[in-house]
């Protein structure tokens, strides 16, 4: 019985000495944070309409998720205008009227879309049998 407790006693103390140094490890590589998803953003492209004289006549973000939507022509619709053909993140006041979705823009923000792979080029896992080290 007493060799039990004591057996028991320094497993604890060693596996609380494991743990300790574990958290006190000074070299690891911190990650970045991900920004926080939110769902009720819209991620698309940015689609602009001008009539002959240059005027912006409508404003639409083209997105994979949630559709088309047609953008208001307020003062933050026509400062998204400004950034046509590029992707940006935008949330804003969502209506559906005869069947057409239209956001009143609230908040903008470009996003920069990742390169696409070159498909030439292999491609391993860190960690695979056989990555060079």
């Amino acid at each position: 019985m007493k060799k039990t407790i004591i057996m028991s006693v320094m497993v604890a103390i060693l596996l609380g000495f494991a743990g300790f140094a574990k958290a006190a490890e000074p070299n690891k590589p911190v990650r970045p944070q991900r920004p926080h998803f939110d769902p009720n953003a819209i991620v698309g492209k940015v689609e602009v309409t001008q009539d002959a004289n240059g005027a912006v006549t409508s404003v639409k973000i083209k997105g994979r998720r949630n559709g088309d939507f047609n953008v208001v022509l307020d003062e933050k619709g026509k400062e998204l205008a400004a950034m046509a053909d590029k992707f940006v993140r935008v949330t804003g006041k969502k209506e559906t009227k005869d069947g057409v979705q239209w956001l009143t823009v609230e908040t903008i923000q470009e996003i920069k879309r990742a390169r696409p792979a070159d498909p030439n080029q292999i491609r391993r896992r860190p960690n695979a049998p056989g990555a060079q080290k």
